[in-house]
């Protein structure tokens, strides 16, 4: 089960795509999409991997493995995520993000990277606050109430490992780009949702 961990990773890296969330509007935020969880394996060693669903379509965002009853937090890629109210709509949170990719052998980690990204609004406009995470992958940020206490972001990962190879003298760089949508709700009108069905769309 463990390889077909492996090569699971390897294919969620390539859930990448050019567009940002600066070229999303409020336009997209208006069909809701479903989270679930869905439970592969068996008792002692199984996988929990969490759909969005809309429509007749889905896309498939965190996992995490579990075995003997205790996650294995390097080889799933899932977050915690909790808020706390302190003002009548302002509130601080706190979320932790847990990388598939912190098996990356660090003396060949040449760079590595991660961001939060969140909806917010402002009279009519959405605009997007961006947080940077520290080396431990855990985070505090201020949050302002968005729409019925619903978070609406994703979790940019962005590592580049030294390779081996070198070509016309230079040693080669693997960039690895992994992205994670972020809600708090069981349905949600995270834009993110539909951007990733169509570019899954566009690569059938």
């Amino acid at each position: 089960m463990r390889y077909f961990f492996i090569l699971f990773l390897v294919l969620l890296s390539c859930k990448n795509n050019s567009k940002t969330a600066d070229s999303l509007t409020s336009e997209n935020l208006n069909e809701k999409s479903k989270r679930i969880w869905l439970k592969y394996g068996d008792f002692d060693e199984y996988v929990q991997y969490e759909y969005y669903i809309k429509g007749n379509d889905s896309i498939q965002n965190q996992f995490i493995y579990i075995e003997n009853n205790k996650i294995d937090t390097l080889i799933s890629q899932f977050y915690d995520l909790s808020l706390k109210k302190t003002d009548s709509n302002k509130y601080k949170g706190k979320i932790k993000f847990y990388s598939a990719y912190d098996t990356a052998k660090v003396e060949n980690r040449v760079f590595r990277s991660l961001e939060f990204s969140f909806a917010q609004k402002k009279g009519d406009s959405t605009y997007w606050s961006k947080y940077k995470f520290d080396k431990n992958y855990e985070l505090y940020f201020e949050y302002e109430d968005y729409k019925d206490e619903s978070v609406i972001g994703y979790l940019n990962e962005i590592i580049s490992v030294s390779l081996d190879s070198i070509r016309s003298g230079e040693g080669m760089i693997n960039l690895i780009n992994s992205i994670v949508i972020v809600d708090n709700k069981p349905e949600t009108d995270n834009p993110f949702v539909e951007l990733f069905i169509s570019e899954n769309e566009k690569s059938k």
